[in-house]
């Protein structure tokens, strides 16, 4: 079975402005220039669903492209009006966590279907989301901080 590939383009905001009438107010920053950000930081508004570790990997890999081109630095600074793509595997967990989980869990030959199970320390959810992979049939998620949770 092929990897399923993750091909997300991102319409301009020029685009945007000329194609959608209620975006429409942002037409008066058309004479300013468009400020430039940091790709990684361009990426993580734009695709919030993906961890920065994720982002910058990516980028590392040269996996993210940004006006048809494959920029590899995660500071370079991009345009807020330029189309950005990610062209990489959709990744099995939603952050690394997951993957140290698979690997103990599989050299262990731990069996965690119809467990319950807590992961202290939650994090972004990467234990968790192993588990319910693995059949856990209940996960607590306990953290100290808030809004991690993918």
């Amino acid at each position: 079975m092929a990897p399923q590939l993750l091909k997300l383009p991102i319409a301009s905001i020029s685009r945007l402005l000329h194609s959608t009438p209620t975006l429409s107010f942002l037409s008066h920053s058309k004479s300013k220039p468009f400020r430039k950000k940091r790709l990684d930081e361009m990426c993580l508004e734009r695709f919030q669903q993906y961890s920065r570790t994720f982002i910058q990997s990516w980028i590392l890999q040269g996996k993210v492209f940004v006006n048809g081109k494959v920029v590899n630095k995660a500071g370079t600074p991009v345009s807020e009006k330029a189309v950005v793509q990610i062209m990489a595997e959709v990744p099995k967990y939603v952050c690394r966590a997951g993957y140290k989980l698979e690997g103990a869990i599989e050299q262990l030959g731990i069996d965690v279907a119809g467990k319950v199970a807590l992961d202290s320390g939650l994090s972004t959810g990467g234990f968790t989301d192993c588990l319910l992979q693995y059949g856990a049939s209940f996960v607590y998620g306990v953290d100290v901080g808030y809004g991690q949770v993918i």
